[in-house]
């Protein structure tokens, strides 16, 4: 701060203020005109002092603007690589939660169109043991890769968990997601792999707006999914199942007058429904 007695010196009307401190160096012989009879070199030498500490405060604020720049840099790819798949580079199972949880509650909103296609690769775990993790691993990969060939930029392809993928398709109706899902698998089908035929079953749910919707969630979805997941992998594998051939997609009952015994029997015995 500018000292009491400098201040007196500099006599009313300049008082030390911004303006005075902000002059540039090539005017201070004007400064010291504005000085009187105060003296110059001691007053002139508080002044540089002052603008020096100016620059230095100024250099700091500068510094902590990047650094706090870079630290939401850092935090922005924290939050990315926790919501990837350290293997395939997909997204993982939580990204794909709460994207489809968003997803559900916009496409109500807004009578939207919304799909999602779970698919478990065929025989996998036989595969594993036969040829090995890292040689399963290599398949993981490349079905992940064929995958984000077949989507689009929007879509969110993640890998569900161990063999499993799905693809969340915002704005994608019933056809559109069959054609989707049925593209993957005949890619799946016939890439030309190393060991043996790699194939894959498909389960596909499409969100349907009717009188009844609020008592359905984003986690009937994934649940309609799994179940005609389950029917592709028990009618032969390598293949395509909509939910609503199977089963009504809103309650998840099935549309044949079956028993709910004759449905926990039909049920399979590693079954992830409830997971979400």
């Amino acid at each position: 701060m500018v000292s009491l007695e400098t201040k007196r010196n500099l006599g009313p009307g300049v008082n030390g203020d911004a303006s005075l401190l902000g002059t540039p160096a090539h005017d201070l012989a004007e400064v010291s005109a504005r000085l009187g009879s105060a003296s110059p070199p001691a007053v002139l030498d508080e002044i540089h002092q002052l603008r020096s500490k100016l620059e230095e405060a100024y250099a700091t604020i500068d510094e902590l603007r990047a650094s706090r720049s870079g630290m939401e840099e850092d935090l922005h790819q924290l939050k990315r690589i926790a919501s990837m798949d350290d293997l395939t580079g997909l997204w993982n199972r939580r990204f794909l939660v709460d994207s489809l949880d968003i997803s559900y509650s916009f496409a109500l909103r807004h009578q939207l169109s919304l799909s999602i296609v779970l698919f478990d690769v065929d025989h996998f775990k036989a595969f594993n043991d036969g040829y090995g993790h890292p040689a399963g691993d290599a398949v993981l990969r490349e079905v992940a890769s064929i995958v984000l060939n077949c989507a689009r930029n929007h879509d969110v392809v993640a890998r569900y968990g161990g063999e499993e993928f799905a693809v969340l398709l915002p704005g994608t109706g019933r056809s559109g997601a069959i054609a989707m899902a049925d593209r993957v698998r005949r890619s799946l089908e016939e890439r030309q792999w190393n060991l043996r035929p790699i194939t894959a079953s498909f389960g596909v749910a499409t969100l349907r707006h009717c009188e009844s919707e609020e008592a359905a969630t984003a986690a009937n979805l994934v649940e309609a999914a799994d179940l005609a997941m389950y029917h592709s992998k028990r009618h032969g594998r390598n293949r395509v199942t909509h939910a609503e051939d199977v089963v009504c997609a809103v309650f998840m009952q099935p549309c044949t007058p079956e028993s709910p015994a004759d449905r926990r029997a039909d049920a399979p015995p590693d079954s992830r429904l409830g997971d979400l």
